[in-house]
């Protein structure tokens, strides 16, 4: 098996070291573009918007955005691919749809059934191999190259239906794991093929023992959940105590950010973090830093997907996170570095200026590098305080530090009423911990952290309210909403419907504590 490893790790390092002269980003993007069109214009989309004329116009990108409609999932569903669904061939891509992946949403959010074509697979898997290529420069011991990929993923038993098949993204992909991939993969085909979630944390927990990892990979929360569970079933002091080769988490859906005060609890020594930008309509982003000097994720400019991006500002998006009529569309060259972008995406599954609902910041102009900052429609911005998901994570794992113990998940909603406008947090905590001193602290971090809400802070945010509990409270939310599964995420900002019952459930469980 050394030698295995050897060859695996000299086989990325060759492949990384193989730099051919690459095109410009708008080049590598014109050119993807053209191919899309190209590929797409007999479908029944690609006849409907004159795709084949298109092709011969001489500005392109400006053409295809003057002529082709943006699309939110609602509209495209509605229009394409519930046609698809029906098992319709040639809607927005050619053929039929061999896939469709269900979104993992939020616990108030009701499945999306989104086209996964043999074209994605494709491209996930090549940009896959960049992101293998990228760990090699580590110089990490061939023979890590031989241990396990502990992957936490959704189920790969997947669900059957006319002459197609659907489950989450994750449980696709791990449905098509290659054979020679199967000596390194864990937790194996029969864990995960288990429906139940929990049964899968558990036999996970199970076979621990008998498991030499040395990549996890998985949604942050899930990552930390299942090391913490690890630990306290066989009474550890660490994690490397029974996985001592563990050098790698690759995470992605949620910012790791919140939780690395309690992953440091859990390890005896550093561990690379790799980032990725991977959803249920692509593999967008991945780490290709190999210095720590430069932070963010770079876009995947030249496999599968075509981006234009949304300046995310008053002028391109209302109050509640919607576009507003006419907005304006970037090209990647057209990008300021420090800007927060919404993303549209057009991809080889079929999705045509479809807004992802992702917020983004361009960390790096040259390298193409950006950093998920939050949602569209997941922000707080009562008065002008514009307080992102990055503002709360960074804020998060600042008050951790600074109290000293490890803090879990969080939501926060908006205070609307006769008393004023304002903030309520809820955050998950099972240390004692000074309550009043903590939400002046938490208060005075994001007051530095972001401007506009500092001096909103001084006028119309009246309101701050902080409650910590149990960090349980959280799962238990989401396995009462039927949303535990490895790929669900707690909503930062919950309000409507969801707010009420998460409101509810909390003042329940208080009053059930104190009786």
């Amino acid at each position: 098996m050394g030698i295995i490893g050897g060859v695996l790790k000299g086989a990325l390092k060759t492949r990384a070291r193989i730099k051919l002269p690459q095109p410009t980003p708008l080049r590598q993007q014109e050119r993807v573009l053209r191919t899309l069109l190209s590929k797409a214009k007999d479908t029944q989309l690609g006849r409907y918007y004159g795709f084949e004329s298109m092709l011969s116009h001489p500005s392109l990108s400006k053409e295809f955005a003057r002529r082709v409609d943006w699309h939110d999932y609602n509209l495209i569903f509605d229009r394409w691919w519930s046609k698809q669904l029906a098992g319709q061939p040639n809607i927005s891509w050619p053929g039929k749809t061999p896939y469709f992946a269900l979104s993992s949403g939020t616990t108030g959010a009701p499945s999306k059934y989104i086209p996964v074509t043999s074209d994605m697979l494709r491209s996930m898997r090549r940009v896959s191999l960049r992101q293998m290529e990228v760990l090699a420069q580590y110089n990490l011991p061939s023979d890590l190259y031989t241990k396990k990929v502990l992957m936490l993923g959704g189920s790969s038993r997947l669900r059957v239906e006319g002459d197609h098949y659907y489950g989450d993204l994750s449980g696709i992909t791990l449905s098509k794991v290659p054979l020679w991939f199967e000596p390194f993969f864990s937790p194996g085909r029969r864990i995960a093929r288990l429906d139940d979630w929990k049964q899968r944390i558990e036999a996970m927990v199970q076979k621990a023992p008998e498991w030499d990892v040395w990549i996890i990979s998985g949604t942050s929360t899930w990552v930390v959940w299942l090391i913490e569970k690890i630990i306290e079933r066989y009474r550890l002091r660490n994690i490397h105590e029974i996985w001592p080769n563990l050098k790698v988490c690759a995470y992605g859906g949620v910012s790791i950010q919140p939780y690395l005060n309690r992953l440091e609890r859990c390890i005896a020594h550093p561990l690379i973090f790799i980032e990725t930008y991977v959803a249920s309509e692509g593999f967008l982003a991945y780490d290709a830093r190999t210095s720590q000097l430069r932070q963010g994720m770079q876009l995947n400019l030249n496999s599968g997907v075509y981006f234009e991006f949304i300046p995310f500002n008053g002028s391109n998006f209302d109050e509640e996170g919607a576009p507003r009529s006419g907005f304006e569309a970037l090209r990647i060259d057209q990008l300021s570095e420090g800007a927060e972008y919404a993303p549209l995406i057009t991809t080889c599954a079929g999705a045509w200026r479809y807004l992802i609902g992702d917020t983004i910041r361009l960390t790096s102009a040259a390298y193409n590098e950006i950093t998920l900052t939050g949602r569209t429609r997941q922000f707080l911005s009562l008065c002008g305080e514009h307080l992102s998901h990055d503002n709360m994570n960074v804020a998060v794992m600042q008050l951790s530090a600074r109290l000293g113990v490890a803090l879990g998940e969080y939501t926060i909603h908006a205070i609307e009423g006769n008393d004023g406008l304002g903030h309520h947090w809820y955050i998950g905590c099972d240390a004692p911990i000074p309550t009043e001193k903590a939400a002046i602290w938490l208060d005075e971090e994001l007051s530095v952290l972001n401007d506009d809400y500092a001096l909103e802070r001084q006028f119309a945010l009246s309101q701050f309210k902080v409650d910590f509990i149990p960090e349980n409270w959280f799962m238990e939310w989401m396995e009462h909403r039927g949303m535990l599964d490895a790929q669900r995420k707690f909503p930062r900002v919950v309000q409507g419907d969801v707010l009420k019952a998460w409101t509810s459930f909390v003042r329940e469980k208080k009053e059930g504590t104190r009786a």
